[in-house]
């Protein structure tokens, strides 16, 4: 896989440290930077190139991922381990529905190669710089969230992707999902905590937007209310194939 940032952004990132520091968040819950990965351009023809957008890291406090190349492979590293069945997470299991469905719609033998889908798969999150022992409090997404905005600028501008699943509820929701992805001109409306809305053909060049609440929160809700949302969105992605 490779990163969606550079080695300049992620330096960016780690100079906040005293900012969050100041911001009341304690030293030593203050994770390592997160770097998105994607897939190598055309890894899987014919399937349909997938950004997966989650909240931010928990834990991921480890020193030896301080560097940008360390914290590159540990992001390919998850996306290599818990897309499989083996992975436990929600959030993974929600991109492996999503991606064996879609493939499935489309009559890709793909369908049941979970290497082949994983390979058509790209990672990241809202906040680059979680918390080791939560989600990233309020004051910590002040803090970065206009470089977390910049970083998502620069992911969807190197990978491309044929669709963005934004899997985040309201989380970071006013300051950095609206101000990226649009507060405006999602269908259906209302807002309902676990619905899924959708842009098509958006001005960030990307086909199509799919946005629901985080996959745990989805469990949370029953196996009904998850399925349901999965459903939704692999039904979305699937009306376009990849032209790219």
């Amino acid at each position: 896989m490779i990163p969606l940032i550079g080695p300049g952004l992620h330096a960016r990132f780690q100079a906040l440290r005293p900012d969050l520091e100041q911001a009341g968040v304690e030293p030593l819950n203050i994770a390592q930077v997160f770097v998105p990965v994607g897939p190598y351009r055309g890894a899987v023809p014919g399937l349909p190139r997938v950004l997966f957008v989650g909240q931010c890291t928990r834990g991921y406090g480890e020193a030896d991922i301080a560097d940008f190349d360390a914290a590159w492979k540990r992001g390919e590293e998850i996306v290599q381990s818990d897309f499989f069945p083996s992975g436990r997470t929600a959030f993974w299991r929600f991109a492996r529905g999503v991606m064996r469905g879609v493939a499935s719609r489309l009559e890709r033998d793909a369908a049941d190669d979970d290497t082949r889908l994983a390979a058509s798969v790209g990672w990241s999150n809202l906040a680059k710089v979680g918390d080791v022992k939560g989600n990233a409090t309020s004051s910590a997404i002040g803090v970065q969230a206009d470089l977390c905005v910049s970083a998502l600028h620069a992911e969807v501008e190197c990978m491309r992707p044929d669709a963005v699943v934004v899997a985040t509820g309201k989380y970071a929701k006013a300051e950095i999902f609206d101000r990226f992805f649009g507060a405006e001109g999602w269908t259906p409306a209302p807002y309902k905590e676990c619905g899924v809305y959708l842009k098509r053909d958006a001005a960030l060049s990307v086909p199509i937007i799919a946005w629901t609440a985080h996959p745990r929160r989805l469990s949370y809700q029953g196996a009904a209310v998850f399925a349901a949302a999965m459903g939704e969105v692999t039904a979305a992605l699937s009306t376009r194939t990849p032209a790219r």
